[in-house]
């Protein structure tokens, strides 16, 4: 294979129309990423008696064996640190720990912001984080001694978007199940979730365990984290790390000010009484304001003085490279957290308010600069002409069109087949004599079995499928995730139950428009993308899949050519492709006769906006 996975200039993913696209829609795509896992799992794949270089006559299903082996073992690597690494992110975890039993949530949010997705010399990596917290987790939760002391951890009352994954984190843990769990976990929450909410998690349990006995974090913590005791605890003054995690990427240095200084605090304060504001600081406006306030001292200015914003922002456009798209959407989150910090300006200006009003004229026209600079990149033109094709049909068309998939319809009486709560097996899912009756409600003849060899040899050509666990049967499992993503059902370490949403669907009125396309639309993403552990192949697969629903949609008689130039393409991605159209054939959403797709009038808008979601998720960071 070469280094690189080769896509053509009509590629949906490839082309720079749909990048210039993607990045306006606020996508970030790593170039690269795929090819770079593969050079990674070769060693692996290698020792499972697969050469990646050379695939020739291999057998399809041992190839996707092996990766799905491979690719275990390289998570497990990414995510158990060892040596100084692990020492490192144990030290993290405590300088969180202790900003948390202080109450101090500025310091808790800038050590988690120190973190990068890669590691330097003196910080870890966000994975090894991650990693090392759930681990510690499953250890501390599993024990029926230990949990007795976590009865009292809490989550800071600031961290509510973390809480949902650390709820589903610790659920897994006290049944020793979350670090094995990391695929399920990436599927239902994003990684930077995940390492927020297993930091705190870990935080909430020493502060609970330290206020029980009288103890400080600290030495709690060398009790509990096997911490060498060489191992210093004292963050490392480089912050370029954090920098570049909260994505302002501008090289700042050490002149980053103090995060309790009154213009923080005061700015904090403010920004918590705006709309959204809580929101806001949620996602790090106020440690971007950090760095940019950092960067103004080191060009010699002072954004305190309303006269040095315009210089400022000459600034910020003479550093960015406008052809580079995650710089340009570095920029453009800058220049809406300094026009945040004008109106916290504004308002606090009593006098000099006319050079304060310049300031702000001058952030808004640099804003209509660069959305100007967004609006000149043209929509790719197979996504414009499947969206103009979906423009076209009404809202009645597309409700009476959802209302009547699988998908949609069965909700209603699978909420009344759960009633207030079923029993889950102990990997989460529903029991096996619950198969038949659950994969029904999708139209889906299934039986459950208790062994493999018992699968095969009742295979048959009857079209009943004989499967373990409702994991082996995908459509049920994309509808099944899709169900928890919309929060119309959520489960707990032994129970899945009807969620918030689930009032909703309740009764004999068909859903709303809104949500009929949302459960449908996630249902087939998650069904083009190959789910929480596809593998590269399926990622190809999915690649074609889309572009072949835009071309569907927009009725285009030149169908848009993916060349990933993989050895062996027929071979590997033709089966995995026609595999994935059967499967939304199932749902509904398109019919497929002797490979041909059609799409029933009403469900254009769905198709196209499954395959818009469907880009996101290939795409997405998944580091």
């Amino acid at each position: 294979m070469n280094d690189d996975a080769r896509v053509s200039p009509d590629d949906p993913f490839d082309d720079p129309e749909v990048q210039a696209f993607l990045a306006r829609e606020g996508i970030v795509r790593t170039p690269g990423m795929a090819a770079k896992l593969m050079r990674d799992l070769g060693p692996l794949v290698a020792d499972e008696g697969f050469d990646l270089e050379n695939l020739g006559e291999a057998d399809v299903d041992g190839l996707n064996a092996a990766l799905a082996r491979a690719t275990e073992r390289h998570n497990l690597t990414l995510f158990t640190p060892i040596g100084d690494r692990r020492q490192q992110a144990l030290a993290v975890l405590v300088r969180v720990a202790r900003a948390v039993a202080d109450d101090d949530e500025v310091a808790a949010r800038r050590e988690l912001g120190r973190i990068s997705p890669e590691a330097t010399v003196d910080l870890p990596a966000i994975s090894d984080v991650m990693g090392v917290s759930i681990g510690l987790l499953d250890r501390w939760y599993s024990d029926p001694v230990t949990v007795t002391g976590l009865s009292a951890a809490r989550f800071p009352r600031w961290a509510a978007s973390a809480r949902k994954a650390g709820t589903d984190i610790v659920g897994l843990a006290r049944k020793g199940r979350g670090f094995d769990s990391l695929d399920r976990l990436h599927f239902a929450h994003s990684g930077l979730a995940l390492y927020e909410a297993g930091a705190l998690a870990v935080a909430a349990a020493l502060t609970a365990w330290s206020r029980r006995e009288n103890l400080a974090v600290e030495v709690v913590a060398r009790r509990e984290l096997d911490l060498d005791a060489e191992t210093t605890l004292e963050a490392p003054m480089l912050v370029a790390a954090a920098t570049e995690a909260r994505g302002a990427a501008f090289g700042i240095g050490s002149t980053r000010p103090e995060r309790g200084s009154d213009t923080s605090e005061a700015f904090t304060r403010w920004l918590a009484t705006q709309p959204d504001g809580h929101d806001r600081i949620e996602v790090g406006e106020v440690e971007l304001l950090q760095d940019l306030l950092a960067l103004a001292v080191r060009v010699d200015l002072d954004l305190s003085d309303p006269d040095d914003v315009d210089p400022f922002i000459e600034t910020l456009f003479g550093i960015s490279d406008p052809d580079d798209p995650e710089q340009e959407q570095t920029l453009g989150n800058a220049l809406e957290v300094l026009h945040d910090y004008v109106h916290f300006r504004l308002e606090r200006s009593a006098e000099g308010s006319a050079a304060w009003k310049a300031a702000h004229a001058a952030v808004e026209s640099a804003i209509d600069e660069l959305d100007e600079v967004d609006e000149d990149a043209p929509m790719p033109p197979h996504v414009a002409a499947a969206l103009e094709a979906s423009a076209h049909v009404g809202d009645v068309a597309q409700r009476t069109a959802l209302s009547a998939l699988p998908v949609v319809r069965s909700v209603s009486p699978f909420l009344d087949w759960i009633g207030a709560g079923r029993a889950l097996t102990s990997s989460g899912m529903l029991r096996r004599v619950d198969i038949p009756d659950a994969a029904a409600f999708l139209g889906i003849d299934a039986l459950g079995v208790r062994s493999r060899a018992a699968a095969d040899d009742l295979r048959g050509p009857s079209g009943r499928r004989y499967v373990l666990s409702l994991r082996e049967v995908p459509e049920f499992m994309a509808w099944w995730n899709a169900l928890h993503a919309a929060d119309i059902l959520e489960s707990s370490a032994t129970r899945v139950r009807p969620g918030p949403a689930a009032m909703s669907w309740r009764g004999e009125t068909p859903p709303s428009l809104a949500l009929a396309e949302q459960i449908t639309t996630m249902c087939s993403a998650f069904l083009i993308t190959g789910g929480a552990e596809r593998t590269f192949f399926d990622e190809l697969a999915g690649r074609i899949v889309v572009a072949r629903l835009f071309s569907t949609v927009a009725e285009d008689s030149d169908p848009i050519d993916v060349d990933v130039d993989v050895e062996g393409e027929e071979q590997f991605l033709a089966p995995r492709v026609a595999r994935v159209l059967e499967q939304l054939a199932l749902t509904g959403l398109i019919t497929v006769k002797d490979g041909a797709i059609d799409v029933a009038p009403g469900l254009e808008p769905a198709v196209t906006t499954s395959a818009l979601v469907a880009i996101t998720l290939l795409i997405r960071d998944v580091g």
